[in-house]
């Protein structure tokens, strides 16, 4: 797989996002950026492409704060079954390490899976856009076939965070990895 070929796959991963930039110079962002994470995975050693339906990166940076080298995954793959796969393949042979640290795109629901499956924790959820948009999406009949009864819940409501929402969040992540530390770095520690 060329680096164009990689570019591109990760282009059209955020062309379905209706705030990405679908142009040239996005794309040439997007190759400019691989080149330098492609180049560190391949010294390493950590560079696997499947022609030009997937590539798993792997890189290990040495990170101050946490006292070991963190490993930076970089994983795009065409919606392609088999591709799929081989990604699933290529984690597995690569071991997880309590220092991963990966953006998963929420469309590669089977590599969540496995990597669910395999003690890989999500430590947070990023919303991409709007959160009106996403709710109104989730909430619609082409959405989600059973909404969480939380959603529905008169106590809950669904807004963008504000700066006075920082504690309780803090507090509820918290409360989370206290049960599963094993999914966050951080998350259960009281300091």
């Amino acid at each position: 797989m060329s680096l164009d070929a990689l570019a591109h796959l990760r282009h059209q991963r955020f062309a379905r996002h209706p705030q990405y930039r679908n142009d040239h110079r996005a794309l040439g962002s997007i190759r400019a950026y691989l080149a330098k994470v492609y180049a560190k995975a391949n010294r390493q050693g950590q560079a696997w492409i499947l022609d030009d339906r997937a590539c798993v990166l792997a890189v290990d940076e040495p990170v101050a704060w946490h006292g070991a080298p963190a490993r930076e995954l970089w994983i795009d793959h065409a919606d392609d079954p088999a591709a799929e796969a081989w990604v699933c393949a290529r984690l597995s042979e690569l071991g997880r390490s309590p220092t991963n640290e990966c953006e998963l795109d929420v469309a590669y629901s089977g590599v969540r899976r496995y990597m669910l499956r395999n003690g890989w924790g999500i430590d947070s959820v990023t919303l991409v856009g709007s959160v009106q948009s996403a709710l109104q999406r989730l909430l619609s009949p082409q959405g989600v076939t059973r909404v969480p009864p939380a959603l529905t819940h008169p106590a809950v409501e669904i807004r963008a965070m504000r700066p006075t929402d920082i504690d309780a969040v803090v507090d509820l992540s918290q409360q989370v990895f206290e049960q599963t530390p094993e999914f966050c770095w951080f998350g259960a520690n009281p300091t």
